[in-house]
């Protein structure tokens, strides 16, 4: 007589080999769930960030909106936020005098980002360094007149305007020869093609 412990074996799949692949898609399934759970968790995260920092500008904190910007700028490019954080936190530095800072943070968002919609006010702030070694000016000046394609058959410039994250007033008014930045209606910055 054989043993019932045996055949209740043998009735639930033999040698136990065919719930092995079962037993892989399982954990492979739990572990999508719980990577999918963390994503979600970073966005939440991310867009409460976001939402502290908007409101610290509103309530003219910038110190505090720079905080959270750093912060989020932690979660890299897989924020929506980020290029937006890069910027603010570039102006920021820019603002405050750190400007190894601002460059570190311009450079990532041009690079990263080469249309972006800040580019021309980035390119501005950059040709207010000494160039680096790392810095090719024709680059970015090629970089600005590719920006916009422009025609300036009838009027003398074609202008674009950005409101940054922290509130500030952006103009670039693209000529013939040059483009001129403006910032909140003050010239910054004249680049010559």
């Amino acid at each position: 007589m054989s043993c019932p412990c045996l055949r209740l074996k043998d009735i639930r799949g033999g040698s136990g080999l065919k719930s092995k692949p079962l037993k892989l898609v399982v954990l492979f399934a739990l572990l999508c769930l719980l990577i999918g759970a963390q994503i979600c968790l970073a966005a939440e995260d991310d867009a409460l960030i976001y939402a502290d920092a908007v409101e610290a500008i509103r309530a003219g904190q910038t110190d505090f909106a720079f905080m959270h910007l750093r912060e989020l700028l932690k979660y890299g490019p897989a924020s929506v936020h980020y290029q937006d954080a890069l910027f603010a936190c570039g102006e920021y530095y820019f603002l405050n005098g750190a400007f190894n800072d601002a460059w570190i943070m311009f450079d990532k968002l041009i690079k990263k980002y080469p249309r972006a919609e800040s580019l021309p006010f980035v390119v501005g702030y950059l040709f207010r360094f000494t160039p680096s070694p790392g810095m090719d000016m024709d680059e970015l000046r090629k970089k600005l007149v590719e920006f916009r394609r422009l025609s300036l058959v009838f009027s003398e410039f074609k202008g674009y305007t950005y409101i940054s994250l922290l509130g500030v007033r952006y103009e670039a008014r693209y000529y013939i020869d040059k483009v001129e930045i403006y910032i909140n209606g003050e010239i910054f910055q004249k680049i010559f093609f």
